[in-house]
């Protein structure tokens, strides 16, 4: 009897001193698993996750040097650490570390978001599952654009999102072998592979600004003049859904207040790429309610390459799936709508230039430039254009000349080759003949080009083949 006493009170204590050792923080050496890596940044703030391997409190020092000076803590314990770092100064670079008595992170720093129309970059890229190896040479490129002050990512962050172990694999890769999430904010777009597991939902604090208050869509500001939105093509965006009237507001509060409104999500409505092809839902759906209302600029993943579209009402699509998924080399050269390509591991930055342009550079792994583009303001003063105008190029094939029709005028005609080289372009006056004729020059090889007319913010293209 005694005995059995002696165990129990035995027991008991071991009980008390575990929930003082938990209640402390200290139940045992803290270790952090991964991170830190950023998320949620604007213009006054920022979160910092980490993972540790028991729960704990949460700790960081920050300041505007590596001195830091100041401190932020959360006293719950748990394992997925989200502490937010509020009353920054707008578009000023901070230095941080997760600190403990017994581990702390290296110090890395940030920059907050701009205010105004202050010029700032951002990159963007996406797809990053399965190749440890080319997905950790993308993000150490990556880090070499040192003015990029976060990053959009288009989805499929790891192979299968219900796996914890690639989840480890991804935070190592960019937090240890490379440094980019410890540095740059990252906004996610949700993609297939993530499977809407929790380990997404529980990894990542991301903008809860739709009425449903989760992360799956959202939007946010870089300074005043530049407006992003991330959508969902994992969840129901059928006209009428929840996250569709969230998109129509969004973008009828938006109109007229931006030189930029940029999209971002998953699932590409126009690409070449046949190893998905295009999201013809998302183009019958989406496209229509974003065409006309200040978006000028989509990023898209899913096929694993790097595509530019010609502008299609006013925007230019952009697929950039090469952060490390195995690539795609099976695509159709012929799509109507296909300006330019690459078959190459990749990302893109863009700089919101002071004329309130958006230049933007596609790098390859090796840092290569793979193509450049600039988009104009939105809110630029252009003529009034019929929604709908045709445009034809006659004989088609052709061996000599072909002639291009327009039925709005003015009208600006450009001409490109597959590798999306301009090869001649002229504009027709207001007032001057709806035709204009091309004759290649003998350098001009047989092929395949695109002609392109644009109208004030539309744009209409065809494919004519060229036979010497």
């Amino acid at each position: 009897m005694k005995n059995l006493q002696l165990a129990s009170l035995v027991e008991w204590w071991i009980e008390v001193a575990i929930i003082l050792l938990l209640v402390s923080g200290v139940a045992s050496a803290v270790e952090i698993a991964y991170g830190p890596y950023l998320s949620n940044l604007t213009r006054n703030s920022v979160v910092v996750n980490w993972i540790t391997d028991v729960p704990c409190s949460s700790y960081v020092e920050y300041g505007t040097d590596e001195a830091l000076g100041f401190s932020a803590r959360d006293t719950a314990l748990v394992y997925v650490h989200h502490l937010g770092l509020i009353r920054l100064l707008p578009f000023t670079r901070y230095y941080y570390r997760v600190h403990y008595p017994e581990d702390e992170s290296d110090i890395f720093s940030f920059k907050t978001m701009p205010t105004g129309s202050t010029p700032f970059s951002f990159m963007a890229f996406g797809d990053t599952r399965t190749d440890r190896f080319n997905r950790s040479r993308v993000a150490m490129q990556m880090e070499t654009e040192e003015d990029a002050i976060f990053v959009l990512h288009t989805g499929d962050i790891v192979e299968d999102g219900a796996d914890s172990s690639l989840w480890q694999n991804y935070f190592e890769d960019y937090c240890d072998v490379s440094h980019l999430a410890c540095n740059h904010p990252i906004f996610y777009a949700l993609g297939n592979h993530e499977h809407h597991g929790s380990y997404y939902f529980d990894y990542f604090d991301q903008p809860h600004n739709n009425p449903d208050s989760t992360e799956t869509y959202y939007s946010f500001d870089a300074g005043s003049r530049v407006h992003f939105i991330c959508l969902s093509t994992e969840d129901d965006y059928s006209e009428g859904s929840p996250q569709y009237v969230w998109l129509d507001n969004d973008l009828a509060a938006s109109e007229g207040r931006y030189d930029h409104t940029i999209v971002f999500f998953h699932r590409p409505p126009y690409s070449a790429n046949l190893g998905h092809g295009s999201e013809m839902d998302v183009r019958e759906t989406i496209c229509p309610l974003m065409e006309g209302r200040g978006v000028d600029l989509v990023f898209n993943g899913h096929n694993h390459w790097y595509e530019r579209s010609i502008p299609i009402n006013g925007i230019t699509y952009i697929v950039a799936a090469g952060g490390g998924a195995p690539l795609s080399p099976i695509f159709n050269p012929f799509e109507w709508f296909l300006l330019t390509y690459e078959i190459n591991f990749h990302y893109v930055v863009c700089r919101y230039m002071l004329d309130a342009s958006m230049h933007c550079e596609a790098i390859s792994v090796s840092g290569d430039l793979i193509d450049s583009f600039s988009v104009s303001s939105a809110l630029k003063v252009i003529d009034a254009v019929p929604k709908q105008f045709e445009m034809n190029a006659y004989p088609n094939p052709f061996n000599s000349s072909v002639i291009i029709s327009v039925g709005a005028l003015p009208a600006n005609i450009e001409i490109y080759d597959l590798l999306g080289n301009c090869v001649w372009s002229r504009t027709i006056p207001r007032l001057a003949p709806a035709e204009l004729v091309w004759t290649p020059e003998k350098t001009v090889p047989s092929g395949i080009y695109l002609v392109r007319a644009t109208v004030g913010e539309k744009s209409l293209s065809k494919r004519v083949v060229y036979l010497k």
